[in-house]
């Protein structure tokens, strides 16, 4: 983990909804974190601070891993996805439009 733990996020955009849920966040110190949640994996990456670039969150450093479902799950709800992190990322209430 890096000194930023718990990542603060800013804005959540949900950019896939299934197989695999999919987000990309701003923390509110100039890093962008990708979140994929595939075959029951939920993964979050996290890019160098101050590149919010898509492809640098998805190669980023790996923040956090768990499995919370079986092999064939690939869909997560926002709400399902903040549970899991707790401790890790400290969530905006709702996700950006």
């Amino acid at each position: 983990m890096t000194p930023e733990t718990p990542f603060k996020v800013g804005e959540i955009y949900n950019c896939g909804t299934v197989c695999p849920s999919q987000w990309f966040a701003t923390t509110k110190c100039g890093r962008m974190i990708y979140v994929r949640y595939r075959w029951g994996r939920l993964t979050l990456t996290a890019g160098e601070p101050n590149i919010l670039e898509e492809a640098n969150a998805v190669c980023g450093d790996l923040i956090y891993e768990k499995y919370v479902g079986d092999k064939m799950d690939g869909y997560m709800t926002f709400n399902e996805l903040k549970n899991h992190c707790l401790g890790v990322v400290v969530w905006p209430e709702k996700e950006s439009v």
